[in-house]
């Protein structure tokens, strides 16, 4: 009896209460949503709806829904909000719902539910009754930065671990940059809604692996709830054989990278201990040793697996093969390892220089201005004396006039 207590308290407080905003324009995040079994869904509207649920509806109706053209193959659930709908303990698959009132469906007032239990992709978690000691994810609205971007490897577990009302979805793809929240579940894969949630990275894994939480219509990974995880860059494969061309002889690298020299017989490979790989060892131009002292032997059969270090990486790695003449005849490698060996940017001036410079440039300035101004008032000065001159001339040539008329008068 106790135990029978226990349990159904447990089902009781895992089960969640979705509120549905029942109205013609629902948005896709809204008409496409996930649930399990036992949760509630409540229809909310003011007048003028209904909601009926479809006596059949699978997948297709999750990708694009299609509505029915009668009420004849669903069931009408209720005429006036709000309106609740328990989902059964056993259901599976997906459930479809949508108001008949003339062309309210059509006009985006539909549901479809991905139920958890559904044994395909999106079916609940599997039971995990081994310990993970993987890596451990507080999956919660408002994580910091540093909790939705970490770095992880091929092989690792990652373990999402939540109380109720959330869930955890992979994207199918994801370029490891600024997260930005999907508009839908269509390019994601469901993982769990139950915590904790396992998750092992593959073996074979590459790139940026990215999760969300798609509950609140989308609204928790919005406030914060995802995750990007960033893998190591994946091995490149070099195809070890006389004759190589440009791409294979010329590399870019990162450390921590691993190289993957691969051939069939008669060949070996060998890392120069000093690498020039903009001069002597260029890869275009390369000039291969003439003894193996300087260099150290990493293999002889194939393959061979060199991985570049994380720390204190040189800026080049040459490899090549020491069997006679095969170096000459091309079978060599210049891996220039990125990052290492960028010459920084010149330091900026300090604020004595900076300040130096500014004073220069307004004294060059100021003295610009009084130039100026010494020749306006040079200008002023000469145009002064012109009007002098004139006026001087003048008053002379009316008394000149003045005297003439008065000796006339005196004849």
């Amino acid at each position: 009896m106790l135990f029978w207590a226990t349990s159904l308290a447990a089902a009781v407080a895992s089960a969640e209460t979705i509120n549905v905003s029942w109205r013609i324009g629902m948005k896709k995040p809204e008409q496409y949503i996930t649930a399990a079994p036992g949760d509630s869904l409540v229809f909310k509207w003011g007048y003028g709806h209904n909601v009926f649920i479809m006596d059949s509806c699978d997948e297709s109706q999750f990708t694009e829904f299609s509505c029915p053209s009668g009420e004849n193959e669903s069931t009408n659930l209720g005429n006036q909000g709000p309106v609740t709908y328990n989902i059964p303990d056993d259901a599976s698959g997906y459930l479809c719902f949508w108001c008949s009132y003339g062309g309210h469906c059509g006009a985006g007032q539909h549901m479809t539910v991905k139920l958890a239990s559904d044994a395909g992709d999106g079916g609940e978690q599997e039971e995990n009754d081994e310990e993970d000691d993987g890596i451990e994810i507080e999956w919660r609205i408002g994580m910091k930065k540093e909790e939705q971007y970490i770095s992880a490897k091929p092989g690792d577990s990652l373990v999402f671990n939540y109380g109720g009302g959330h869930n955890v979805y992979q994207l199918n793809s994801c370029d490891g940059g600024k997260f930005v929240c999907p508009k839908d579940l269509q390019d994601s894969k469901f993982l769990g809604n139950k915590g904790p949630t396992p998750f092992k990275i593959p073996d074979d894994a590459k790139g940026p692996l990215c999760f969300w939480c798609t509950k609140g219509a989308g609204g928790h990974c919005k406030k914060g709830q995802h995750l990007t995880v960033k893998l190591p860059p994946a091995p490149i494969e070099i195809d070890w054989k006389i004759g190589m061309g440009a791409m294979a002889q010329s590399i870019t690298a990162h450390p921590g990278q691993k190289l993957v020299f691969k051939w069939g017989q008669g060949h070996n490979v060998l890392l120069m201990k000093e690498c020039d790989g903009a001069g002597d060892q260029l890869w275009s131009d390369f000039n291969c040793p003439t003894t193996e002292d300087d260099s150290t032997n990493l293999g002889e059969a194939s393959p061979v697996e060199y991985t570049i270090p994380k720390e204190g990486a040189p800026a080049y790695l040459c490899f090549w093969c020491s069997i006679g003449g095969h170096c000459g005849a091309g079978q060599h490698s210049t891996v220039k390892v990125a990052g290492v060996g960028v010459e920084k940017p010149p330091a900026k001036e300090d604020g004595d220089k900076k300040a130096g410079k500014k004073a220069g440039k307004a004294g060059r300035k100021a003295d610009k201005g009084g130039r100026k101004a010494d020749k306006a008032a040079r200008k002023a000065a000469r145009k002064a004396g012109r009007r002098g001159r004139r006026n001087k001339d003048k008053a002379g040539r009316a008394a000149r006039k003045a005297g003439r008329a008065g000796r006339k008068r005196r004849g």
